[in-house]
């Protein structure tokens, strides 16, 4: 059999790696590929897709669906793919056979053709809204208000079956017609449930788009939420390719409704083959952060294992807040052309204490804003307003960018916030010029403004420090991340502390089968805020801490997080170093 040399030059890339020529040169209809930060997931993803069109599995009227849960990791899909098919594939083929985007993405998508079969007007601007949000809610009379209440809470809770959501689909979405869509609104999930409604009620349609996108490849599988997994079912046929990528390590996103222990459950299907991607190449060279990792991912399904070898984790120890801020800063100071990466469990008092110190000495890009805060989603949206008012009739050039800046600064109140996302807003637009082609490039730009995506390009900006939350750092990577405020109140915090039932008398971790699953959660995300890192992970922590106490903030004695103590960490002072 005669092999073109795009295929031969893919087999040879993974000659060398076993489980990522097994994703690769795969036959079966069903893959499920456990992926861990540093694996190659995504050139094994790439050269899957390069493979496929190589080798003809990919017809011309076909395409390749990439989705991912956010709109982030969407977009680095995208990017990724159109990097390197530049290298060895034209990119008008590139455009032809590949679509990446996010869940909400391709149902925007559908229902801009056909959302007219399940009430939405066309050439209508829907406002997309949080069904959640209470003052959306209290227009509604109180029995709509409660059943869209409970709907979404079970959603976001990941506690309602896929035969119940069916069930109740055409109940939630006949108050969206009633009362949402009249104002011109439409709420985020409902642009999944209508979609869903659609494709159920009409065969033809669904038959279409089972056979147009012959591959489906999820990114970030473990974030996926029930309506998420429910448009993966229906969208694939008896005759659909189905490729999902993920890693238990990495569930963060519980609170917006991922499925609990999703590739665990997934990968007990027989019919599904089940791949773990074996080789660590982001820590290659590192073999104390290699040693980390797998320890972290056995005491993750072995907590009650007694494990004796000790694995060092570099620790910058200050007396007080000051003083671990001083310990920050010299160790950046020492490493003057790397980027580094100051992460938080959450923006506590002692978080701003701690900042407010490493500000007065060094420059710090804050992202530690959330993506749903008002004041975020109002930048977003008056970005997207100007961009369409703007540019409707041809997408921005470079000559346009000041402009448009300017214009948009206008309309906002300037802060520390707006000051960071309008270096963000920036950074995006010049990309996205230079990226993108001009018959895409609106679209790009709408669609993360419009999902308040801003942050995906934190990596581009060029401040050497960056200051972000563990959630906020997800799918991003610095050269060096220190966790900042590794302390008892922290991280742990507050909720969890109270979930895994720790005594302020002994932080240690104690598992119990209550608890166990609380426990998981929070590797989850010290493993997240760990893998961000390229070359090296530190910790860093103060005696002190601030926290409040009858309505005001006092500084109280702090003790080092309980993940410190777990039996195979050695928390390692490297102060003297510094």
């Amino acid at each position: 059999m005669v092999i073109s040399k795009l295929e031969s030059d893919i087999l040879k890339l993974v000659k060398d790696d076993p489980s990522q020529k097994e994703v690769i040169i795969s036959d079966n209809q069903k893959i499920l590929v456990e992926a861990p930060a540093g694996f190659g997931k995504t050139f094994t993803m790439i050269n899957m897709i390069k493979y496929w069109i190589a080798t003809g599995k990919i017809k011309n009227y076909e395409k390749v669906l990439c989705l991912s849960f956010s709109v982030s990791a969407a977009n680095r899909m995208r990017e990724n793919i159109e990097s390197s098919f530049k290298d060895s594939y034209s990119s008008s083929n590139l455009v032809h056979h590949v679509q990446a985007t996010n869940f909400h993405g391709i149902c925007r998508n559908i229902l801009s053709k056909y959302g007219f079969l399940v009430g939405l007007k066309p050439n209508v601007d829907y406002q997309n809204v949080d069904s959640t949000n209470k003052d959306e809610l209290k227009l509604l009379p109180l029995d709509e208000r409660t059943f869209i209440h409970n709907e979404d809470s079970e959603i976001s809770t990941a506690s309602i079956s896929q035969k119940k959501l069916y069930e109740q689909l055409s109940d939630y979405n006949a108050i969206i017609r009633n009362s949402f869509l009249p104002c011109n609104k439409l709420p985020y999930n409902a642009i999944i449930t209508l979609t869903l409604e659609l494709l159920l009620n009409n065969t033809q349609i669904c038959s279409f788009y089972r056979k147009y996108y012959r591959v489906i490849c999820i990114d970030e599988f473990q974030d996926t939420n029930i309506l998420g997994l429910s448009l993966i079912h229906i969208l694939s046929g008896e005759n659909t390719k189905l490729v999902a990528f993920g890693d238990d390590m990495q569930q963060i996103y519980q609170f917006l409704g991922a499925i609990p222990s999703l590739i665990d459950k997934t990968s007990q299907n027989s019919s599904i083959q089940y791949v773990q991607l074996t080789k660590n190449y982001r820590f290659k060279n590192n073999k104390s952060m290699q040693a980390l990792d797998s320890q972290l991912r056995f005491y993750k399904t072995n907590l009650t294992v007694t494990q004796n070898n000790k694995i060092p984790i570099d620790a910058l120890h200050g007396t007080s807040i000051s003083d671990e801020s001083a310990q920050i800063i010299s160790f950046i100071n020492n490493h003057p052309d790397n980027k580094c990466a100051i992460l938080f469990s959450g923006n506590s008092l002692t978080t701003k204490k701690l900042i407010e110190k490493l500000s007065e000495k060094i420059t710090l890009f804050n992202a530690l804003f959330k993506d749903d805060d008002k004041q975020v989603k109002h930048f977003h949206e008056k970005a997207l307003e100007t961009y369409l008012n703007m540019f409707k009739s041809h997408p921005i050039s470079q000559s346009g960018v000041q402009k448009y800046i300017n214009t948009v600064i206008k309309s906002i109140t300037q802060d520390s916030v707006t000051d960071s996302l309008t270096e963000l807003l920036k950074v995006f637009i010049h990309k996205s010029i230079i990226k993108y082609s001009s018959d895409i490039r609106s679209e790009v730009i709408s669609t993360v403004l419009s999902s308040c995506s801003l942050r995906q390009n934190l990596v581009d900006i060029n401040e050497k420090v960056t200051v972000s939350t563990i959630h906020g750092s997800k799918g991003l990577e610095w050269d060096y991340v220190i966790l900042a405020n590794f302390e008892y109140h922290e991280i742990p915090n507050y909720f969890e502390i109270r979930d895994i039932g720790l005594s302020n008398e002994d932080p240690r971790l104690i598992v119990n089968s209550d608890n166990s699953e609380y426990i998981r959660n929070l590797l989850n995300k010290f493993y997240v805020a760990f893998s961000r890192a390229r070359k090296n992970f530190i910790v860093s922590y103060s005696d002190l801490h601030w926290e409040y106490s009858y309505g005001k903030p006092v500084c109280c004695k702090a003790h080092v997080s309980p993940i410190g103590y777990l039996p195979f960490i050695q928390i390692r002072n490297i102060a003297s170093k510094n």
